[in-house]
């Protein structure tokens, strides 16, 4: 974890990076030259790596509009690396420990975005919805007094 230095001199929020091992191993298939452009790429954005002004970035998207339950808002999205490579990640925000978390979930080619942007945001669907299932079953009584 590190602070990240805005453009104005004031100091933003620390930074927390967590990787997927389906990132590693994407980032493992690439080129050196592309490994290199990732991780410059990511060094280079990280201090605008903000889910309020993400609007402004060019080079961080959102492909599709994911709806959520109870107006949540998806923190997944595509960072452009190079015109071939992209990678999809959350950007969250933990204000109880003033930090923001970047998870680093996948390294895909251009023409794989869409697709692999989909299937990201269906496995966190699938498992914000069964968390949510979960927390209600852990909220009921677990047997019956008579």
């Amino acid at each position: 974890m590190f602070d990240v230095v805005r453009h104005d001199g004031t100091v933003n929020m620390n930074l927390q990076f967590d990787i997927a091992r389906r990132f590693e191993e994407d980032l493992e298939r690439l080129s050196p030259r592309d490994r290199e452009r990732v991780a410059t790429s990511i060094d280079r954005h990280a201090a605008v790596f903000d889910a309020g002004s993400l609007g402004a970035m060019r080079r961080i998207y959102q492909p599709q509009k994911i709806l959520l339950p109870e107006g949540l808002q998806s923190s997944l999205f595509v960072l452009r690396v190079s015109e071939e490579v992209r990678v999809i990640l959350t950007i969250e925000e933990d204000p109880l420990f003033d930090r923001k978390v970047i998870t680093l979930l996948r390294v895909v080619r251009r023409d794989q975005v869409d697709r692999s942007y989909l299937a990201v945001s269906e496995s966190w669907r699938r498992r914000l919805a069964f968390e949510r299932l979960d927390s209600r079953r852990a909220a009921r009584p677990r047997f019956r007094c008579h």
